[in-house]
């Protein structure tokens, strides 16, 4: 292992699952989505301070309990912003990681590069399902924040 190497530890037995359509595409066409009813808009302030660290790998946690998805990099918070959460809506536990490479380009973004994703179940086995798409239904986040 080089440094710089992403490591996730999970309980033996976990099957990694790949997104059938990259994250990227389905988190960044999902924006306040005032047309359905089921997803309410986001309520509050988006931060976004990318200069407080420039360069490296960076984590989005996705916070169901608190409508927020907050962004870091090298440790250090660089974004925050509120989420719309569909009433009900069970969040897929996980662990989701960009892969290298490239997907295949979705019509819709022509000319912007996508990547693989892969989820890794944190209690062991499967995940079940599309547990990106099963995000991208149940949330929606500010377009200034995309």
């Amino acid at each position: 292992m080089h440094n710089g190497a992403t490591v996730a530890i999970i309980r033996k037995g976990a099957i990694p699952s790949q997104s059938g359509r990259p994250a990227d595409v389905l988190l960044a066409s999902r924006a306040s989505r005032s047309q359905d009813k089921a997803v309410p808009n986001p309520q509050g302030r988006v931060v976004w301070t990318p200069g407080k660290s420039t360069s490296g790998p960076f984590s989005i946690l996705v916070s169901y309990a608190d409508c927020t998805a907050y962004v870091w990099r090298n440790g250090i918070q660089i974004g925050q912003s509120p989420m719309g959460i569909a009433p009900g809506a069970n969040p897929p536990e996980g662990v989701f990681m960009m892969l290298e490479g490239k997907a295949p380009s979705d019509p819709q973004f022509p000319g912007l590069v996508m990547h693989p994703w892969s989820a890794l179940s944190l209690s062991g086995g499967s995940g079940g399902g599309d547990a990106v798409e099963t995000i991208r239904s149940q949330i929606s986040l500010p377009s200034d924040f995309r």
